[in-house]
């Protein structure tokens, strides 16, 4: 078993242009019943330090500016500044909002643990729960447990948890990691963009398939963000986007299926647009269907 203590957790968040959802993170760290070690904060765009500098006498913060925008770049830069203190570190978007009691839990379940287990995931309690369809397991979406990987490269939801789960990957954004996976793990990838949907799959599932990967159910957040598309150029772009990095999580990795993948996302698109016809984001389901066609052509 482990013993850590939460002095051994430092949070790292990168956070562009949203001050106002980086102030309700600070606060519920500030709220919490057990203090962490280190809180890292790496901002890009607007500066904030002087918005952060009020909470250093309750919080250990560090910020720092980058000059190039990202969350993988800006995590690296963050990951640089770790050192040998740190034994777990917990990557937190910055529109995360924690339970008062979220990091004392996170810690009770990493001491439940063996060595075996490197990453554990905070338990996302606004989103969607996971829910099994025999029709969309037809067309590779869907499968009887939570957090799973499929064959298609979709994966199954690990949010609003029932009980603690044994999980295939983990969101990027509301996880921690033992210090010397994160880091060793980090470096291996290299995705020129901005906005990096896959980036979390592409870490964590190579690494959940040498070691275990955790959900805990009490370690409870919130994701306070609601994506609002308001141009439809917008939002066929995100679904491009989102279709070309998971088609590259599904090369990256042979045992998965690019057939598979195709289906997948022809249906699920198909099922979405008819859905939201009369809504702004059937165009980002546009979008991942145009993506998915000029892959093979």
């Amino acid at each position: 078993m482990n013993n850590f203590v939460s002095k051994d957790i430092c949070v790292l968040t990168p956070t562009k242009d949203r001050p106002h959802k980086i102030v309700n993170l600070l606060n519920s760290l500030v709220k919490q019943t057990q203090k962490i070690g280190r809180f890292i904060v790496v901002g890009s765009g607007e500066n904030i330090e002087s918005l952060i500098e009020p909470y250093k006498s309750k919080l250990p913060i560090e910020y720092y500016h980058s000059e190039i925008a990202g969350q993988i770049r800006q995590r690296k830069l963050g990951v640089s500044k770790l050192n040998n203190k740190t034994k777990l570190v917990a990557t937190l978007d910055d529109d995360i909002i924690l339970e008062s009691d979220a990091i004392e839990n996170l810690i009770k379940f990493w001491n439940s643990k063996n060595v075996n287990t490197v990453g554990v995931g905070l338990n996302l309690t606004n989103m969607k729960r996971h829910s099994y369809s025999r029709f969309k397991e037809f067309f590779f979406l869907s499968s009887k447990d939570p957090g799973k990987v499929l064959l298609s490269g979709y994966t199954t939801s690990l949010c609003n948890v029932e009980s603690d789960i044994h999980t295939n990957w983990l969101n990027g954004g509301s996880s921690s990691w033992r210090q010397e996976i994160l880091v060793e793990g980090i470096h291996k990838k290299n995705i020129d963009s901005t906005w990096a949907p896959c980036e979390d799959l592409m870490f964590s599932y190579p690494i959940g398939q040498k070691f275990d990967l955790w959900v805990c159910k009490e370690a409870k957040v919130i994701h306070d963000d609601n994506v609002i598309f308001h141009k439809r150029y917008d939002a066929i772009l995100r679904g491009k986007i989102l279709s070309k990095w998971t088609y590259e999580f599904v090369k990256q990795n042979p045992e998965l299926s690019k057939t598979r993948f195709m289906i997948a996302t022809i249906v699920s698109s198909l099922l979405n647009i008819f859905r939201r016809i009369f809504k702004k984001d059937k165009y980002f389901e546009l979008g991942r269907l145009l993506q998915l066609f000029s892959l093979n052509s």
